[in-house]
């Protein structure tokens, strides 16, 4: 009783040791990605913009997204999503540009704004998708976003990478030429390692994890070894079964019939029972 009650508390420490480290993995924190992140210059591109919001108490409530204004593109279309209405702002350009669908235009899009128009669930992260073409003629297309919470506060995210520009980082398409499409896109790339105190971290659940699962199968085998009683010494073996005999035994005469009696003639059996016939 003292070893289940001692293994039963060390299962329970293990276990709320598990829940804290599980549970101390840190906030969550806001980020804005595309995906893809690669595309060849020249075609069509369905972009999926992934805003996450970490404002306690807000929700985020309106997503602006921002097309450079050096790099227009002559086509972009804002693609139904459920809990969010797009609205979208157009400028005029200079030169026409060719279309995907349709012949020239000087009129492009400039931004997206989505507007949600249903009640935020319990995580606050938007995935709204965008249809755009033909990509233009460079390396990269860097893509703004405003995030607005609903207690009013505006996150940017529009500092373009490499340019020493302050704020959060925008993200960023990265353009290729068609004959280099055939390349491994950086969503492909294998994960990098895990940095060390990753590595510490995973091993230090997977212990305690162990641990746990040890400690409850001993539990259940100290239990089950306590329920099972043993025999009592010297206690008489159970008796066989008697195995199954002929009705008359090698070497034992039948049964001789009683005098003035017809003598009963024996006729083969079959299977299990035995035919008998009388003599006229």
């Amino acid at each position: 009783m003292v070893v289940i009650r001692m293994v039963t508390r060390g299962v329970a420490a293990l276990g709320l040791g598990l829940v804290a480290a599980v549970g101390d993995t840190g906030t969550a924190s806001a980020d804005v990605s595309i995906t893809p992140t690669q595309a060849v210059r020249g075609d069509a591109a369905e972009l999926t913009l992934r805003v996450t919001g970490d404002r306690d108490g807000a929700y985020t409530r309106q997503i602006e997204l921002r097309f450079p204004a050096e790099t227009p593109i002559a086509e972009v279309y804002p693609m139904s999503v459920p809990d969010w209405a797009p609205k979208i702002t157009n400028r005029a350009v200079d030169q026409p540009l060719n279309g995907v669908h349709h012949g020239t235009t000087t009129q492009v899009v400039s931004a997206i704004t989505w507007l949600r128009v249903t009640p935020a669930g319990p995580s606050d992260t938007a995935e709204l998708r965008v249809s755009l073409g033909p990509l233009p003629d460079t390396d990269r297309l860097p893509l703004g976003v405003v995030q607005t919470y609903s207690d009013g506060t505006v996150v940017d995210w529009t500092a373009v990478p490499g340019t020493g520009a302050a704020g959060r980082a925008a993200p960023v398409l990265t353009l290729v030429a068609p004959d280099a499409a055939q390349a491994p896109a950086a969503d492909d790339a294998p994960e990098a390692a895990p940095a060390e105190g990753s590595r510490l971290d995973g091993g230090l659940l997977g212990g305690i994890a162990f641990g746990v699962v040890l400690g409850a199968v001993l539990v259940l085998l100290l239990r089950r070894r306590r329920e099972e009683p043993a025999p009592p010494a010297g206690a008489p073996a159970a008796p066989e079964p008697p195995a199954e005999t002929d009705d008359t035994a090698p070497g034992e005469a039948a049964d001789a019939p009683a005098p003035g009696e017809p003598a009963a003639e024996r006729v083969p059996a079959t299977a299990s029972r035995r035919a008998w016939r009388l003599r006229e």
